[in-house]
């Protein structure tokens, strides 16, 4: 993940989930409406995403799942109510398509020694 594809991510969860303005999400993380715009951009520092980690983590987002590519959205706010069947296939397939794909990787490796 690159710093933009991060400020991609930021700005999708303060939009579409959090419903903020970047001035309410500055406010929110004691900093600037630039700072946060900086940080869409990719051009924030180690401090303020640990500062935004924080405030997710404050409003119930699995911040893990951000880091979870391909990123969606879906995967990051917490369903009390319910586990959402469709969303762990899915999470599961990828899983299986990745191991798959490493694991045939792996035999053409071997079969070349």
């Amino acid at each position: 993940m690159t710093k933009k594809d991060f400020g991609e991510i930021t700005r999708i969860i303060r939009e579409d989930i959090l419903k903020l303005s970047q001035e309410e999400l500055a406010t929110e993380i004691g900093s600037a409406q630039s700072l946060v715009s900086r940080m869409e951009r990719g051009q924030g520092t180690i401090d303020h995403l640990l500062s935004l980690l924080d405030y997710y983590n404050k409003k119930g987002l699995k911040t893990h799942m951000i880091f979870y590519e391909p990123f969606q959205k879906e995967l990051l706010v917490e369903d009390n109510t319910s586990t959402n069947v469709d969303q762990v296939l899915h999470v599961a397939q990828h899983y299986k398509e990745t191991l798959i794909a490493d694991f045939n990787k792996l035999i053409l490796m071997l079969n070349t020694l």
